[in-house]
């Protein structure tokens, strides 16, 4: 299989290298080049073609996979918080496209880690809820059910203490308030996964980002959120970000992530992401799904879209997102033309 090039535009840097998309190994050392200030798509899109540049010689003309600290919808950026402000409203599969003279895929850079912990690293035996989190500049979020994203989920913004989450909680806020590593752990990252695992009680957390490589560091310092999830990080910088799999505190999960699988489940239980029927509710006993039917992917979309029709915004929770997924058998085999 001809690499591509994957590229990851961060706040403080950008870095790039050719990627065998099998086994999600780097084929050569990744450059890194400091994020241009102003941070325009003109500014970086020369950086990016300077390190494109630097990989001709092993990927010629191979297409270009753009992680970016934004959400991503058909191609365009709505918003943006650590870039230049101009990248609001761009169309930027096109304007890289155009501007590269090659193809370019953009995704938020988050959900590019999840992904990638999904399917080669941390998550990739999980058939539960999966959250992963970057913690770098900002704070990235990645949402996973069953194997599919959930994608723009954004919860590095979420309030927290009358403060944007990861204006309060992120690595760079770490070094740049000079806070230790028990500062940091237990009044910053603490709350705030607390505050994450109540709204989406995840089976499978993963942390990922540079500092994950001082685990050790922070990790002990931070309590078990809850019963029902294991907690696990990755060594997730650019060179090393797909494939180890580490267990936060050294020891062995409490549960395999897989036994949230509805079809593994004993007769009489039901993991809470996936929610019980009013029988349930009125004391006639559980629901228990014992065949997973299929679905395509389209009619997930379809399930949202009508979900997002019917509730304002405001009210729409990631919890109720989740919610309507889990109320249909929907097939994640990567079977469909439409997944």
């Amino acid at each position: 299989m001809t690499p591509i090039i994957g590229i990851d535009v961060g706040g403080s840097s950008v870095k790039g290298a050719p990627v065998d998309l099998t086994t999600g190994e780097l084929l050569a050392p990744a450059l890194r080049i400091p994020t241009p200030e102003p941070s325009t798509p003109d500014a970086v899109a020369t950086v990016v073609a300077e390190i494109i540049r630097a990989f001709d010689g092993e990927t010629g003309n191979t297409p270009v996979g753009l992680a970016v600290p934004a959400p991503v919808q058909d191609g365009t950026i709505p918003c943006i918080a650590n870039l230049h402000t101009s990248w609001t409203g761009l169309l930027a599969d096109l304007f890289f496209t155009r501007t590269l003279g090659r193809p370019v895929t953009l995704v938020n850079d988050a959900d590019a880690a999840g992904l990638a912990e999904a399917r080669l690293g941390a998550a990739r035996d999980s058939s539960g809820l999966v959250l992963v989190t970057t913690l770098g500049t900002g704070i990235g979020s990645a949402v996973i059910y069953r194997g599919m994203l959930i994608p723009n989920t954004e919860l590095g913004h979420l309030e927290l203490a009358g403060h944007d989450a990861e204006k309060r909680a992120a690595a760079s806020i770490k070094v740049a308030e000079g806070l230790s590593y028990e500062q940091w752990a237990t009044e910053r990252l603490q709350p705030y996964y607390r505050h994450v695992e109540m709204l989406l009680a995840p089976d499978l957390l993963v942390i990922c980002g540079t500092v994950a490589r001082d685990w050790d560091e922070f990790g002990p310092l931070l309590r078990r959120l809850s019963r029902s999830h294991t907690l696990i990080s990755t060594h997730a910088g650019f060179s090393d970000a797909l494939d180890h799999r580490r267990v936060a505190d050294g020891r062995k999960p409490r549960r395999e992530a897989t036994t949230c699988d509805p079809t593994t489940l004993p007769a009489g239980r039901s993991p809470r992401h996936l929610g019980t029927d009013p029988a349930r509710r009125r004391g006639r006993g559980p629901t228990h799904r014992t065949q997973d039917k299929g679905m395509p992917a389209t009619t997930v979309r379809r399930a949202l879209e009508d979900m997002r029709k019917r509730m304002p915004p405001a009210r729409a929770s990631l919890r109720q997102v989740v919610d309507v997924i889990a109320s249909s058998p929907v097939a994640i085999d990567g079977s469909s033309e439409d997944t």
